[in-house]
C-alpha cells in the first residue's frame, strides 16, 4: 500500500521543497522478488526511512533482509532504526546491523544524522524499539538539534512516556514530525 502525505511548514528550509521520504516498515523477512524496490524507483525518494522489523524473530533471515537493502541503496540513501523483532531475534540480529552498515545503510540507534541538501539542512532521528529497555531515548536522539526541522523515525509510537506518535493507516507507519 503507497500512502502519500504532504508536510508543509515554514521551518522547512527552500531546499527541501518537494523532498520525498519514502517509509517502509515491517517487512518481517518477506521475498518480495524485486516488486518492493521496483515500486520504490517508480516513486523516486529522496532518502529511505525503513522502521524496523526487517526480519522476523521466528524466521529470521538476515540474508532476505540484505537483498532487499542491496537494492534501496542504489535508489536512495536509506535509514534504519531497530524494531520489537531485531531484539527478539538476539545475536541473528547482530548480523544484520552488521550487514546493513556494510551495505551503507545509516543505522540510528537514539540518534540522529544531518541531512544536507542545497544548502539546507534537516535531521533525520531514530529511536529503537522501547524492547531494547531504553526510555527517555527520544531526548537522546534530538539532543542538540538546535531548532533545525526533523523527521522522527520509530517503529514504535510510544517510544517516549506521554508522547504519542501519529500513525498512518498503515500498520506502525510514521509520519514527519518537525519541531
Amino acid at each position: 500500500t503507497i500512502s502519500h502525505v504532504r508536510v508543509e511548514s515554514e521551518k522547512l528550509p527552500p531546499a527541501f521543497d518537494g523532498f520525498t521520504i519514502a517509509l517502509v516498515s515491517d517487512l518481517h523477512n518477506h521475498p518480495w522478488g524485486g516488486r518492493l524496490t521496483e515500486l520504490l524507483r517508480r516513486e523516486n525518494p529522496d532518502l529511505i526511512a525503513v522502521s524496523g522489523d526487517l526480519i522476523d524473530s521466528g524466521r529470521t533471515k538476515v540474508n532476505i533482509a540484505l537483498d532487499f537493502v542491496r537494492e534501496a541503496v542504489k535508489i536512495a540513501p536509506v535509514y534504519y532504526v531497530t524494531g520489537n523483532h531485531e531484539k527478539w531475534a538476539g545475536n541473528k540480529a547482530d548480523s544484520l546491523l552488521a550487514g546493513l552498515e556494510a551495505e551503507g545503510v545509516h543505522v540510528l540507534r537514539n540518534t540522529w544524522e544531518a541531512v544536507v541538501k542545497d544548502g539546507g539542512t534537516i535531521r533525520i532521528a531514530g529511536v529503537d524499539d522501547p524492547a531494547f529497555g531504553g526510555r527517555g531515548e527520544l531526548e537522546n536522539a534530538l539532543r542538540r538539534t538546535g531548532g533545525t526541522p526533523y523527521y522522527l523515525q520509530s517503529l514504535n509510537a510510544r517510544v517516549e512516556p506521554g508522547l504519542s506518535l501519529p500513525a498512518s493507516a498503515v500498520n506502525y507507519m510514521r509520519r514527519e514530525l518537525l519541531n
